[in-house]
């Protein structure tokens, strides 16, 4: 028998799923106005920082990203919607066709992120 299952044999259930969640990467915490780790409360956290350096959970930084980012976002789906719907006029009818299922496709994604937006 190898170390680590001696080891892992010795854990309590209790133990072994605790050891396992800093594998599952927490969303940071922003509450504060500071960057947080969301288990230690630590604030040394730098930027896109994968790992806490105080406790060693892995972190997600989506929430910031989709934060900084989603304005951007919509800005380029609408531009993009621009640009469909001028291609509705086009002769041919199959870009046509395209066109219009382009349309209605970015036009459900806007209306979800606008939706999610009021969630917030």
């Amino acid at each position: 028998m190898s170390y680590i299952t001696l080891k892992a044999e010795n854990l309590t259930k209790r133990q072994i799923i605790s050891l396992l969640r800093f594998r599952k990467p927490m969303e940071i915490d922003m509450s504060s106005g500071y960057i947080q780790c969301p288990l230690c409360k630590s604030e040394g956290l730098r930027d896109y920082q994968r790992f806490c350096s105080v406790c060693g959970q892995r972190l997600s930084w989506k929430s910031l990203w989709q934060e900084t980012h989603k304005e951007e976002l919509l800005t380029d789906l609408q531009n993009e919607l621009l640009n469909l719907r001028d291609l509705l006029n086009h002769p041919n009818k199959r870009m046509r066709k395209m066109a219009l299922n382009g349309v209605q496709n970015l036009e459900k994604r806007i209306l979800e992120l606008q939706q999610k937006e009021e969630l917030l």
